[in-house]
């Protein structure tokens, strides 16, 4: 099992979640496509490397709805669209013939 995780924290006034990162909170059971680092070796945590370059969803997306802001942040897994790498998601789902169902 890899343990992957993120920084985040609750605000005590608002109960809002403040990130430290450009990612938005996993949910269980999503997927994700993850370039991870390792960040202790004997507990075997990771975290995403390059922080919005490191997870994509294991989903299509395509990139006139992306620039269209048809997708939420929790669909294509950044706060902000222009975050979104789609240059390298597509790299990455050809490089690895990537298909989706």
């Amino acid at each position: 099992m890899i343990h992957i995780y993120q920084r985040y924290t609750v605000s005590r006034g608002s109960k809002r979640i403040v990130a430290y990162s450009h990612l938005t909170p996993m949910e269980k059971d999503s997927e994700w496509i993850c370039f991870l680092k390792c960040s202790n070796p004997e507990e075997g945590l990771y975290y995403h490397a390059g922080d919005t370059m490191g997870r994509y969803p294991f989903r299509e997306i395509d990139q006139e709805k992306l620039m269209n802001g048809e997708y939420t942040s929790k669909d294509i897994g950044v706060y902000q669209a222009e975050d979104f790498r789609y240059d390298i998601y597509t790299d990455l789902l050809r490089e690895y013939d990537i298909q989706f169902e």
